[in-house]
């Protein structure tokens, strides 16, 4: 990993269970989070860059 930077959108209440959805464009993932049971964003604007 090169760098790695995101934003907390929200909150996580106890008990709550999060779907992080990850999409490869090469280089870079774009990551996002969401509480499921809420279908609110937790974490937003992911971005892994590789090596």
């Amino acid at each position: 990993m090169a760098s790695w930077s995101a934003r907390f959108a929200g909150i996580v209440l106890p008990g709550e269970t999060l779907r992080t959805s990850i999409w490869d464009t090469g280089r870079r993932y774009l990551v996002n989070t969401v509480a499921v049971e809420r279908d609110a964003p937790v974490l937003a604007d992911g971005v892994l860059t590789a090596r």
